[in-house]
């Protein structure tokens, strides 16, 4: 089934999954996932930024949009006429999700 509708909201952290990796490798993104969503109407997502993690600092959530949309991010997120960044149809943006920020979005 392909993705044609909507958007994808996909948040974890980004680090060092071990210890044993040295320091001149880069960070991954996403070696620890937490949470996905799925949303096919425009809206508020229910995923929530956690607190601030004292080795990764604030997480990440990785955005696909089947349509052109807006999304906006904050403790209160409006897509229609707050500050918002445009993913279009196919593309993939990475966004930091603060403590208890959420994710508004809406269709471009």
């Amino acid at each position: 089934m392909s993705f044609k509708t909507g958007i994808h909201f996909f948040m974890g952290w980004s680090g060092k999954a071990s210890n044993l990796l040295t320091d001149n490798l880069p960070p991954l993104i996403f070696f620890h996932p937490t949470e996905s969503e799925t949303m096919t109407k425009p809206g508020v997502s229910k995923l929530v930024g956690p607190a601030t993690h004292s080795r990764w600092g604030s997480a990440i959530v990785r955005i696909t949009a089947a349509q052109d949309s807006f999304v906006a991010i904050g403790q209160d997120p409006e897509a229609e006429n707050a500050p918002k960044a445009l993913v279009l149809a196919g593309q993939t943006m990475d966004l930091v999700l603060t403590t208890n920020q959420k994710i508004a979005w809406s269709l471009a």
